[in-house]
């Protein structure tokens, strides 16, 4: 399938049966996209049943804006700039980018959502990162004191 100005659109549909168009050249930024592609060919949808349509947006926004930006040439300032703005989400967005950028094996959106996730976390306590992230602890109060005397290293 072709785009109005010749170039090679491939067909995506996300979990939840929202249907995206996106350039060959962008989708080259996936590993899976790119092996799908090549066994395949890109006459065919491809639906990607581990991404939902809102995350499926966000990813092929990064997808454009990187693949607009090499074709441009290198401003790595203005990229950082957009990258840094791009990731201002809540946690469960974040987490769902992470999660997509995974499954479609995006290095550089992986990279970008990993850091952004280790910001998250840098200098909050144990308490505090399970708060930002939703996480339930497994232990009693009785075993967190324990593992807290046993690791105080760890604790301060």
């Amino acid at each position: 399938m072709a785009s109005e100005d010749g170039k090679k659109m491939i067909a995506l549909r996300s979990s939840d049966g929202q249907e995206f168009r996106l350039e060959m050249e962008a989708c080259i930024m996936s590993e899976i996209l790119t092996f799908v592609f090549d066994d395949c060919g890109t006459e065919r949808e491809v639906t990607l049943p581990n991404v939902n349509g809102k995350t499926m947006k966000k990813v092929i926004e990064y997808l454009k804006k990187h693949t607009e930006s090499t074709s441009k040439g290198p401003d790595d300032d203005e990229l950082k700039a957009w990258d840094d703005e791009f990731m201002q989400v809540d946690t469960n967005t974040l987490h769902d980018l992470l999660k997509a950028s995974n499954y479609l094996i995006i290095q550089d959106l992986l990279d970008l959502c990993v850091k952004t996730t280790a910001e998250l976390m840098r200098g909050k306590r144990v308490e505090d990162i399970r708060e930002i992230f939703n996480i339930k602890s497994d232990f009693t109060k009785e075993e967190e004191a324990e593992i807290g005397k046993a690791n105080r290293w760890a604790f301060r």
